[in-house]
């Protein structure tokens, strides 16, 4: 099957990985040329994490993983909204 996937970013990805691994014809499209220049952070909580073992990705993720300590939300004004 001929699949498309419009955006690259993690859950993108991820799909065509897992898609991919079963034998369909994958093409993502993103609009983004690099990644350099993303200053962002991928966190995975536990139960989200488990979808990389179905690619094979979940021992690489492990390996170049961080544990996530602490977990702040804030507002547009900076304002702590939440954290854990």
């Amino acid at each position: 099957m001929r699949i498309l996937i419009v955006g690259g970013g993690i859950a993108g990805l991820t799909l065509a990985a897992l898609l991919n691994g079963r034998d369909h014809e994958v093409l993502v499209v993103e609009k983004t040329k690099q990644y350099i220049d993303r200053g962002y952070v991928i966190a995975l909580w536990p139960a989200g994490s488990r979808i990389l073992k179905g690619p094979g990705l979940y021992s690489k993720f492990e390996l170049a993983s961080q544990p996530l300590r602490k977990y702040v939300v804030k507002d547009r004004n900076g304002a702590i909204r939440g954290a854990i």
